[in-house]
């Protein structure tokens, strides 16, 4: 983890620690002058009711701070739509430096033919005029012989990706990091999307705390069957939707 990511980390945490409601202290005086060790042991059954209850009791706590806004902003603030997950973390935006990554193409797999793909994972394909040519490349990650991620790219007439489209077939793929402003949910075919304004920071989730890599166009993710798929690119949301919804 770069000394750049460590301190913008830190602060985000200091500023959730910050926000966070903490319950007032109860007075420990009180507490011990009402408590009365039992003169004889406890039955099991009483014992083990009085423990019951404490994780009722528990269990109604944490309820009760997560009807409280702010907790529950504190504690769940991400969303995730299928292999990835989105927080909305406006400290850990893009810092333009000589050391900052990109995400290459050529970082996210090994090339191979569309057909070598199809083999080990049905490919949906989009249907939209513009795109409905074969990708100009492919490019494959296995982590094992089972599970693979796909990434399809198409190029213009300037020899610079139009769009890339990858399907995961993975349940935990990679983490992303966008302010709130940049995050819009939407849907595709009537299934929960999100769309996502660039510059933003992505990482696998191998490495969800380090190697962070800038992605500078916007991506749309969703979901089809057991697959994650996002499609990225400089495209409008509605554009981004329209290639979602025609993948067959």
């Amino acid at each position: 983890m770069s000394e750049q990511t460590d301190k913008v980390w830190a602060e985000h945490l200091t500023k959730m620690a910050a926000d966070f409601p903490y319950p007032p202290t109860p007075s420990i005086a009180q507490w011990m002058q009402r408590k009365q060790p039992p003169s004889t042991p406890l039955p099991v059954y009483s014992r083990r009711w009085r423990w019951a209850t404490a994780v009722v009791g528990l269990l109604v706590l944490m309820l009760s701070l997560l009807a409280i806004p702010p907790v529950r902003a504190a504690v769940i603030e991400f969303i995730q739509i299928g292999a990835i997950k989105i927080f909305d973390a406006p400290s850990l935006q893009p810092v333009p430096t000589e050391s900052q990554q990109k995400l290459s193409l050529s970082d996210i797999g090994t090339e191979v033919t569309l057909a070598q793909a199809q083999e080990i994972m049905p490919l949906l394909m989009p249907t939209v005029p513009r795109f409905a040519e074969t990708p100009n490349v492919v490019y494959q990650q296995m982590l094992n012989e089972r599970e693979a991620v796909f990434t399809l790219v198409w190029y213009g007439n300037d020899d610079r990706p139009q769009i890339a489209l990858t399907q995961i077939g993975i349940p935990s793929f990679g983490i992303k990091w966008a302010s709130g402003e940049q995050i819009t949910e939407t849907a595709v075919n009537d299934m929960p999307a999100v769309w996502i304004e660039g510059p933003h920071l992505f990482s696998f989730a191998e490495f969800a705390f380090s190697d962070f890599v800038t992605i500078d166009t916007q991506v749309l993710l969703w979901t089809a069957g057991n697959n994650t798929l996002r499609l990225e690119g400089d495209l409008t949301q509605a554009e981004a939707v329209d290639i979602a919804e025609s993948l067959r």
